[in-house]
Order: structure tokens, then C-alpha cells, then sequence
């Protein structure tokens, strides 16, 4: 699987920011992307503390993707 919504968060821009870009992109069905670590990661959680009830407002709902271990093969088996 890969993400479809991106807003840079490793370049460290403000959490307003980085929920502002959030909240542009996002469609039914995207995978947001955020960054924990040394770059990006000491927002992160206050990102997803706004993120989470902005997107509820608008109707979003949040579902858990399956482990990878249960994901289907790209080799057609």
C-alpha cells in the first residue's frame, strides 16, 4: 500500500501547517503519511491530536488496514 496524502512533515513545517495541508488533500479513501523520528516525528502526535476530530467533522471515518502479512501477493498468487 502506499500513501496518497503527503503534507512534508519532515521539513518540520508548523502542526497548523501540516494539519492545513492535510486537510487539502485528503479524499475518500486516502492513506495519510506522517513522519515519527528524528525529522518530522517530535509533531506528530499533536498533528494526529488535530487531524482526528477535524476529519471526523467532515465525515471521515478511520478504519485499520490489515498487517502486511495478510495483504495479497503481487506476484498474482
Amino acid at each position: 500500500m502506499m500513501w496518497s496524502v503527503v503534507p512534508e512533515d519532515w521539513l518540520c513545517p508548523p502542526v497548523a501547517v501540516v494539519v492545513e495541508r492535510v486537510l487539502n488533500q485528503v479524499r475518500p479513501g486516502s492513506l495519510i503519511v506522517l513522519h515519527d523520528g528524528v525529522r518530522g516525528g517530535s509533531q506528530a502526535a499533536e498533528v494526529v491530536r488535530r487531524l482526528i476530530p477535524a476529519l471526523g467533522e467532515q465525515g471521515f471515518d478511520f478504519v485499520r488496514l490489515p498487517l502486511s502479512g495478510n495483504l495479497p501477493s503481487c506476484r498474482g498468487n
